[in-house]
């Protein structure tokens, strides 16, 4: 994979459009707490388009907050990949998988591996970004996820 996140990378296209159709699988949330979460992910992605980072890094938190959402604990990644504050970032990956794991949801284990590897591959650990990408696209492959599987 010739994945790499220059340091003048321009805003990720996860934080360029906000929208708020992002849900969490996680079941036993009430439909008010994940209209809350896709509100605060959708207004987090708003005030970094903005380049108001600490208001958005604020709301994200918040959205992390409720149940450790899945999205918004991937979107919060991307956004501190984009700040270049790559350990916290990683930590929210590994975060997305052990909870991916625990309620079986792959899509987000494919997501948050691939971030990792990114992460890897900026890092210069090229070893750990390959087994990163290629367990993403094996899951990927699985889900028969096509777009996923090309991001690789």
């Amino acid at each position: 994979n010739s994945k790499s996140i220059p340091p003048d990378a321009p805003m990720d296209s996860n934080l360029e459009k906000p929208d708020d159709s992002h849900e969490s699988p996680v079941s036993d949330k009430s439909p008010k707490e994940n209209q809350n979460v896709a509100g605060l992910i959708a207004l987090a992605k708003e005030r970094a388009f903005e380049h108001r980072f600490t208001e958005a890094e604020t709301l994200f938190a918040k959205a992390v907050a409720v149940n450790n959402d899945l999205e918004a604990l991937l979107v919060y990644g991307n956004f501190l990949v984009q700040r270049e504050r790559l350990m916290q970032a990683r930590s929210k990956f590994e975060r997305v998988i052990e909870l991916a794991d625990e309620i079986n949801e792959q899509m987000f284990k494919a997501r948050a591996l691939s971030s990792l590897g990114d992460i890897c591959a900026v890092q210069g650990d090229f070893e750990s970004a390959e087994t990163n990408y290629k367990q993403s696209l094996k899951i990927f492959e699985l889900l028969n996820d096509r777009q996923g599987a090309a991001s690789i």
